[in-house]
Formats: structure tokens, sequence, C-alpha cells
């Protein structure tokens, strides 16, 4: 019997992550389902939207209730890659992204 992927997206971005184990899903003839995605940003929502109409879509993660995020067994976080970028003007603002990544799902 194959269990369904039930995937919860955090950091979510614009879906990356949600396309890439969809199609990997698709590939391996695995059942497949996003639950969810954590987004903060605005922008990026509105397109995660338009491209993963059927979503439940929740902002901050830190006023998330957990308790009320979606049964999933697989969750992934997109990496904010702005701290690497040579272009990154606002350093510090990205060195707290990071730690609350690390503080919301430690190792």
């Amino acid at each position: 019997m194959t269990k369904k992927i039930r995937l919860l997206d955090a950091f979510a971005g614009i879906g990356g992550f949600h396309l890439g184990i969809r199609q990997t899903c698709e590939k391996l003839g695995l059942d497949f389902e996003c639950v969810g995605a954590i987004e903060k940003d605005k922008a990026c929502r509105e397109v995660y939207k338009e491209n993963f109409h059927n979503v439940k879509l929740f902002e901050d993660i830190t006023k998330i209730d957990i308790e009320k995020l979606p049964d999933h067994n697989i969750l992934t976080g997109g990496f904010p890659c702005q701290p690497f970028s040579i272009n990154n003007m606002k350093r510090r603002e990205m060195n707290k992204m990071i730690a609350l990544g690390k503080e919301t799902y430690p190792a």
C-alpha cells in the first residue's frame, strides 16, 4: 500500500519545493497532496495561489497556532537565499529570517 505524500510547504516563496516534490511524486507514481503553504510575503502568496489554486495559505509563521496546521508527513522550508547574495543590502534583516527558521524548526 502506497502512503499519500501530504506536503506542508513552509517559507514557501512561489512554490518551488511544491513543484519539485509534486513532479517527483508523479514520476514515481506516488499519491501527492499539498495540504498547506506558509509564506509571509503577500506578492509571493498571490503568485503561489495563481500557480496552486487549491492550497490553503497561511501568512506569518510566527502567528500560526501549530495545532491548526493540516496533518502532513513532509515539511519543506525554502531557505532564504538573500543573505548569500552580494546584492543584499539588508543583511541584518535576512539574518533575522534565518534565526526565525532555526527557532521555528530546530534540528
